[in-house]
């Protein structure tokens, strides 16, 4: 993913980003939307520390328990890894064999199976139709990648679409001419890719839950009185609205990358038990 380089140690206060704007999809009509961020760091202490008055991730109230119903308490909620034998065709109105969750991923699948940059203990919200997904690539030796959304309570995809592998941080916004959440409904989006073990083909998918919400008149009047992307993030934030908070910096970080805007987001990161991908890119 990046280069390596000789550190100057008169110069490990300079930090360089360098950002690849586009990913071409291999099934796709909307390039822009697909996007991967690539962040090469001389200096990453620097990176690791939250500014001052930097962002801050505040959890929704999660409330009452929802029911469980067939599919599992509230598997939604955190982000769940399935396997199951390689098949990507999906045939409206024909039964799939369901994928089984697994606990420990195969070795020779580790590699390539990615962790969507979302809370790993609760249900991420959104007030946005069309809302951008993120997620981590470790390497981008992998054949295929599918993204593909569906509501909560159903098994067939609203949305589903074969994109480019590429390794680190991805971003795609759901389209907005193809689908769109609904307020108040649950979701299900997934990463699936394909993987070799013990000889046969795998579909490793990695799932979490989204729900779109109305916003608030307080956020509204907050963002209203914001006057960056980075201030808008931390209205998001502090509110949580997980995936807002996280768009709005990935978007402000791919127009003008800097330093400040990627703190906030390894910070966000950080904030919701994703240490294992912050300490991977402060290392590269």
């Amino acid at each position: 993913m990046i280069n390596d380089r000789q550190q100057n140690p008169w110069i490990l206060s300079i930090v360089s980003i360098f950002l690849l704007h586009l990913v071409t999809t291999t099934n796709s009509s909307h390039n822009p939307l697909f996007k991967r961020l690539s962040i090469e760091l001389f200096n990453a202490p620097a990176l690791a520390q939250t500014l001052p008055g930097g962002i801050q991730y505040s959890p929704p109230d999660r409330g009452a328990p929802r029911s469980t119903g067939s599919g599992g308490a509230r598997a939604h909620e955190t982000p769940t890894i399935l396997e199951s034998e390689e098949n990507w065709t999906r045939t409206r109105g024909t039964p799939t064999p369901d994928p089984k969750p697994i606990q420990t991923i195969p070795k020779e699948c580790i590699s390539t199976t990615p962790t969507l940059l979302v809370p790993q203990n609760h249900l991420g919200l959104t007030t946005s139709s069309n809302p951008t997904f993120l997620w981590y690539l470790p390497s981008k030796d992998v054949e295929i990648m599918v993204f593909e959304l569906r509501k909560a309570e159903e098994k067939e995809p609203i949305y589903a679409e074969q994109l480019q592998p590429s390794a680190g941080i991805i971003q795609m916004q759901l389209p907005k001419d193809k689908a769109k959440l609904e307020i108040g409904e649950e979701y299900i989006w997934s990463v699936s890719v394909s993987c070799v073990s013990e000889g046969k083909r795998r579909k490793i998918s990695v799932e979490a839950g989204i729900k779109r919400v109305a916003p608030t008149p307080e956020l509204t009047n907050q963002l209203s009185q914001a006057n960056t992307s980075q201030d808008k993030a931390r209205v998001f934030a502090q509110r949580g609205y997980w995936y807002d908070a996280l768009e709005t910096l990935s978007t402000a970080f791919t127009a003008n990358p800097n330093q400040s805007t990627y703190s906030d987001i390894l910070a966000l990161l950080d904030q919701v038990g994703l240490n294992e991908i912050t300490k991977k890119e402060r290392q590269q």
